[in-house]
């Protein structure tokens, strides 16, 4: 590749790191074709995306940065996930297909200025989804109205009753 090329590759780097909520590193060696590309599409679903890099630009692309800790991961074969909106779906797609196929590897991760190691990787696909956590929000903040509505029905309610129940003695 030449040296423009790869000064664009580059900065097509940086730009992807900074925008990515979590970034996901793997080892892919021995996955084959149709294996990369189901996977790739399980990416793309989540908003998500794969790409191999050479760990030379990587380097560059984060030296200087906070990120320059990954840099110790960047040995052998790497393949990088960005994950652009939620956190946990790229890392729950990682460890759903690293148990399915064992040859791939999670190297680690980086996510808010942090080095993530692979277990944190497999912590942070255990998140909830963000609907899952907006639905638990909003039980939450709907508890308290519902309780009420109940309350106040329960009394009416037991009127009614009361009263249905002094026209059944009634017509007796």
């Amino acid at each position: 590749m030449e040296r423009l090329g790869k000064e664009r590759q580059v900065e097509e780097l940086k730009e992807k790191l900074k925008k990515s909520s979590l970034v996901v590193l793997c080892d892919y060696r021995g996955l084959d074709v149709p294996s990369i590309t189901a996977l790739r599409q399980n990416f793309r679903k989540e908003n998500c995306e794969y790409g191999v890099y050479k760990n030379t630009l990587l380097r560059i692309a984060v030296s200087g940065t906070p990120m320059e800790t990954v840099s110790p991961l960047l040995q052998g074969p790497t393949a990088v996930i960005f994950s652009w909106d939620h956190p946990a779906a790229a890392a729950k797609i990682v460890k759903d297909f690293a148990k399915e196929k064992k040859s791939l590897q999670i190297k680690g991760g980086y996510i808010d200025g942090r080095l993530l190691s692979t277990k944190q990787v497999e912590e942070v696909a255990d998140m909830p989804s963000k609907e899952q956590i907006l639905a638990n929000f909003l039980g939450v903040l709907a508890a308290p109205a519902t309780g009420m509505v109940g309350v106040l029905q329960a009394g009416l309610q037991n009127f009614v009753y009361l009263l249905d129940a002094k026209k059944r003695e009634s017509e007796k």
